[in-house]
């Protein structure tokens, strides 16, 4: 794990099983993107025991948007929350990692994951129309990971 200085503020770091930055330049020429990638994992069954803690209703409302928030809230299942609330942390962390790496200073729950108009997530900073790195969210089972 390749955490460092950059996420001291991330108060979930027992979720995360693998993080990794990708910076080859073999790869930016393939990809034909000029930055590094950022990728994180997170074990979803260490954010149920957090969402046992603050209480489900409540947990992590605070690193959302308003957006997010009226979003999460629409969740009917228990299982959903779960899934759809570690992929945006997920992609949130990753996405300030890179930032990071490309000089800027976010804190991860600056960014705010927002849809287009066919449904596909990309962050915004402070939710002001600021867009930023492209990111990919998924989750299976018991992880969700980011890329950014």
């Amino acid at each position: 794990m390749n955490a460092g200085n950059k996420h001291m503020d991330f108060p979930f770091k027992n979720w995360i099983v693998s993080e990794e930055n990708y910076a080859s330049p073999r790869l930016r020429e393939l990809l034909a993107y000029p930055h590094s990638m950022h990728h994180v994992l997170l074990d979803l069954g260490f954010f149920t025991e957090e969402l046992q803690m603050q209480g489900e209703q409540n947990a992590g409302f605070h690193y959302l948007s308003g957006q997010e928030q009226d979003y999460f809230a629409g969740l009917a299942s228990v299982k959903r929350q779960k899934e759809w609330l570690g992929g945006r942390y997920a992609a949130k962390y990753s996405a300030a990692g890179l930032l990071q790496e490309m000089g800027y200073t976010h804190t991860w729950y600056t960014l705010a994951v927002v849809y287009d108009e066919n449904g596909r997530p990309f962050l915004r900073k402070d939710n002001n129309g600021s867009d930023i790195p492209d990111i990919s969210i998924s989750h299976s089972g018991g992880l969700a990971a980011a890329m950014a």
